[in-house]
């Protein structure tokens, strides 16, 4: 089990949280009374009470309402508990260190339950107070004995003083390392949704949400990538460059494609006669028989409207038969809802050796709008030819 990819909720760190303290008291309970320090021991009756309460209380929605001030009460019984058993004992009983592991725990729960302004203002008051606690505490202890040898003149053995700092430390570093391993867990887990986030936005921005094709915003990276496909065996690396008219130059060396458009005929009466939801469904069909006709490293999107632009690989005369292909597809497409309804579109091509007189020469640069323009202007000559046509010269 990868711990990076566990899914901790709430409910399960706070008890995680209220169990995991029990426990801890539980065992100070047992330390104490072993050791006859029996005003401590009554002190965490009530510390075990507490904590096991809210752990069964955590499971419900009255707990996540309050959770915040559940969090300052657990701070405060930690603090209350380290100062008073360190002021009892003395600092070499380290039970001061539960003021350093409270204020880290507590960090992390806030940080990841409430804003960064909240945050703050929550946080630097805990810090003051577990600051200030200590200060009292190290003063309090250089110009006083500890509280048991004060009030009841007893000085525990060396031995009980070293279990005590033993099991302390050992606590300590448990807690704070187990939280760590949560915490990282918890970003583990955020950044990937950031991810995931991240790429449905993207995905989103780069395609048209009716058909599901690229959209004509996404044209400048697609037409890199398309290129880069095509020349994938190249080393030389591909030179783009975009102006205030959206124009794209590459150089062209080796590279074979053809731009395409296309456009749905007779679309405005399609919709005045039939409705928009038929034309929508007549755009998502033309879209899904465009994507089945075209290759993995192909590019076909949305222009605009009922216009659909494809970025194909290959030569003019395979590019043409494969966009006869799809022309062939559309035609043939019934649409249950209509059966009298006929689907026609015409497409103009023009491939990029076109702009070099039919000749590929090392370092000719072409413009990818300059083409889209003759496509566009061969679709329009298609429209007047009668539609239902590939126009390619």
């Amino acid at each position: 089990m990868n711990l990076l990819n566990m899914n901790i909720k709430s409910t399960f760190k706070y008890q995680v949280i209220f169990f995991l303290s029990a426990a801890i008291h539980i065992t100070f309970f047992l330390l104490f009374i072993f050791n006859g320090i029996y005003i401590l021991a009554f002190f965490n009756i009530f510390s075990i009470a507490f904590y096991l309460f809210g752990g069964i209380l955590s499971r419900g929605s009255v707990f996540k309402k309050y959770n915040l001030a559940w969090n300052f009460a657990i701070y405060i019984e930690i603090t209350a508990h380290a100062i008073l058993a360190t002021m009892w004992l003395g600092m070499d009983s380290c039970f001061f260190l539960y003021n350093m592991a409270a204020l880290t725990v507590a960090s992390y729960i806030i940080y990841l339950s409430s804003s960064r302004d909240k945050f703050f203002k929550v946080i630097m008051p805990m810090a003051a107070v577990t600051f200030t606690a200590l200060a009292i505490s190290y003063v309090f202890l250089i110009f006083k004995q500890p509280l048991i040898t004060l009030l009841f003149d007893r000085e525990l053995s060396a031995e009980t003083i070293l279990l005590m700092r033993g099991v302390n430390i050992f606590i300590t570093v448990f807690v704070m390392f187990f939280f760590s391993l949560v915490f990282i867990a918890e970003m583990h887990n955020l950044m990937d949704k950031l991810e995931k986030t991240n790429r449905q936005l993207n995905y989103t921005a780069n395609h048209d949400a009716l058909t599901d094709l690229y959209n004509r915003h996404s044209l400048k990276e697609l037409f890199r990538s398309f290129i880069n496909s095509i020349r994938a065996s190249s080393a030389e690396d591909l030179t783009v460059q975009d102006g205030s008219d959206n124009i794209f130059d590459i150089d062209i060396e080796s590279v074979r494609f053809c731009v395409i458009m296309g456009d749905v005929d007779n679309f405005k009466a399609i919709n005045d006669t039939y409705g928009h939801s038929c034309g929508d469904k007549v755009l998502k069909t033309v879209a899904s028989a465009i994507k089945n006709g075209v290759s993995d490293i192909d590019i076909a999107c949305r222009w605009g409207g009922e216009e659909f632009l494809i970025l194909m690989s290959g030569e003019k005369k395979q590019c043409t038969e494969r966009v006869e292909a799809i022309r062939r597809n559309i035609e043939s497409i019934h649409l249950e809802e209509e059966p009298d309804l006929i689907v026609t579109m015409t497409f103009g091509l023009v491939c990029c050796s076109e702009m070099l007189g039919g000749t590929v020469r090392p370092g000719k640069v072409t413009k990818i709008d300059k083409l889209v323009q003759i496509a566009d202007s061969r679709l329009y000559d298609g429209k007047h030819k009668g539609k239902n046509v590939v126009v390619f010269q």
